[in-house]
């Protein structure tokens, strides 16, 4: 009996060792990377160019891949439709949860009535002259934000993550089409 009681301190005082270095170990050296959103599918879904400023409407298909080895639990994402530096549309899309490297997609859309946003008399004249050259450019931003989640289902790792990417395209007018989509992620 004494034997056991004796051993037994050192058994777990062994064993809670180990785990604070492992706990250790996975703090320190598990190393988060960010989330990866993609722009894939940019469509024209309406323009109403029968008034001076037109009203378009685009639809986004983005995807979002959590490379990590833990869950990516996102809030409320942000997608800016943006026409030389001015912001003319945006969207929200709703919070959800990415498991550990895998992908979501999600599909918004952006409408936007350019007189609205558009103020000011130079912007007013980039439209009209734009218009004219038959080609609308714009670019869509999309901000990601949100927290990596437990690790092993053992120990709780919180860390902050965001994910941005930028699409450059273009609107003819003529075709009413999109036409050269250039996107980058940051």
């Amino acid at each position: 009996m004494v034997r056991l009681t004796v051993i037994c301190p050192a058994v777990t005082s062994v064993l809670m060792l180990i785990s604070i270095i492992l706990l250790l170990l996975s703090m320190t050296v598990y190393k988060k990377m960010t989330p990866i959103t993609t722009v894939d599918v940019v469509a024209l879904r309406h323009i109403d160019m029968s008034r001076n400023v037109p009203e378009i409407s685009v639809d986004v298909n983005m995807s979002v891949m959590n490379p990590n080895g833990v869950a990516f639990k996102y809030t409320h994402s942000t997608v800016l439709l943006v026409y030389r530096g001015v912001v003319v549309g945006e969207a929200l899309t709703e919070a959800g949860v990415i498991s550990k490297a895998a992908t979501k997609t999600a599909n918004v859309m952006l409408a936007s009535n350019l007189a609205d946003r558009l103020q000011g008399e130079s912007e007013l004249i980039m439209i009209h002259s734009d218009m004219l050259a038959g080609t609308l450019p714009f670019n869509i931003q999309i901000k990601i934000s949100g927290r990596l989640f437990s690790l092993l289902k053992i120990f709780k790792f919180h860390a902050d993550a965001v994910s941005t990417s930028s699409c450059q395209f273009d609107i003819n007018v003529c075709s009413k089409t999109v036409r050269e989509k250039h996107c980058t992620n940051e």
